[in-house]
């Protein structure tokens, strides 16, 4: 299981072995966030491992 935490503090846990897999889980778009494990940016391309804790934080643009 990964353990999910959200920018507002929800923790969550899933079974996605990828990062593509946890945007379709979350029905995110992958230009409108980011996903961090620790200190690395991760891709969608990224697999992910049972026990990973993973930040999703939604991307802040203006102008």
């Amino acid at each position: 299981m990964i353990i999910v935490e959200f920018a507002n503090g929800k923790i969550e846990m899933c079974e996605c072995k990828t990062v593509k897999q946890l945007f379709k889980y979350y029905n995110l778009k992958e230009n409108s966030v980011i996903v961090v494990r620790g200190e690395e940016l991760l891709t969608e391309d990224d697999r992910l491992k049972d026990g990973d804790k993973v930040k999703i934080i939604p991307v802040v643009s203006g102008g």
